[in-house]
């Protein structure tokens, strides 16, 4: 479940595979800035969190990217009733 992010210079993460990757994945992904972001929160003590400067539209893509990674990833996972709810929570993030 934990991704694999040994090569976070690489352009693409592969939401699928969990890790990132040279070559442009066949599904979901996430490429640029996301990346980097998803890559910086991925290791992030929540003390810090406020330290990932992250844009209204940004934080919107991330949770649902976040819902559907663990979608992938976690047996029995089932989706949030609302991402409204979600952007509430981690609009100070």
């Amino acid at each position: 479940f934990y991704p694999n992010i040994e090569n976070d210079n690489h352009p693409y993460f592969d939401l699928e595979r969990g890790s990132t990757c040279l070559l442009l994945p066949r599904g979901r992904y996430l490429e640029g800035t996301l990346k980097n972001k998803w890559i910086s929160i991925l290791g992030m003590n929540f003390d810090k969190s406020l330290n990932v400067n992250v844009n209204k539209l940004e934080r919107s893509s991330l949770i649902e990217h976040i819902i559907f990674y663990f979608g992938v990833h976690l047996q029995n996972f089932k989706n949030p009733r609302s991402t409204a709810v979600l952007n509430e929570v981690f609009k100070h993030f």
